[in-house]
């Protein structure tokens, strides 16, 4: 065993965990097993469960939600914002998502959280269709389209093929930009 296991390796284990078996196969040990520590290391870190999945929680919304949404407003081309967008919906856990939502549906502190990761995706959404679009009318409409389909991919696929997921996003973005008359191609 590993002499020393950090937090951030409790926080990926789960992501593992999650995206194999769901919410249902998080449980301590198992935890402990995948990160290769004990469960005293395990209590070293967290004072209970309660106290691991509110910090796991955190550091999902904070690392898959608020710094990919800082990278992509980095960028202000519309259609380059896009296709960084695309780019970014390929590199999540969306196995590990697809359970985090199913457990969303019977623990209310987990809820609340995906409720924010939500609204902050498709806050991040609607200001990029606003970029390419100011003032579109249909801006909430249209950002929720394109998050429906990387949640729906999710829902109706495991594991998630990324080429179709890839094909829908490449579809929604040449429909927003067409919408304000610039070229998906850049």
């Amino acid at each position: 065993m590993p002499t020393l296991v950090t937090r951030q390796q409790y926080f990926e284990g789960a992501i593992e965990i999650l995206s194999s078996q769901g919410a249902g196969g998080l449980q301590v040990t198992k935890l402990c097993k995948v990160v290769g520590a004990s469960t005293g290391s395990f209590y070293n870190y967290f004072r209970n469960w309660k106290d691991f999945v509110d910090q796991f929680l955190k550091n999902w919304r904070q690392e898959l939600t608020k710094q990919l949404i800082e990278a992509a407003e980095l960028v202000d081309e519309p259609a380059e914002r896009f296709r960084k967008l695309t780019m970014i919906a390929m590199t999540v856990p969306h196995e590990a998502e697809a359970a985090i939502r199913a457990w969303s549906k019977f623990d209310s502190a987990v809820e609340a959280v995906q409720r924010e990761v939500d609204e902050l995706r498709l806050g991040l959404i609607r200001r990029a269709v606003l970029n390419a679009s100011p003032g579109d009318p249909e801006a909430d409409r249209l950002a929720t389209l394109g998050y429906a389909i990387v949640v729906g991919v999710q829902q109706l696929q495991a594991p998630i093929d990324l080429e179709d997921l890839k094909w829908s996003l490449e579809r929604y973005v040449e429909i927003v930009l067409a919408r304000s008359g610039i070229s998906s191609e850049g």
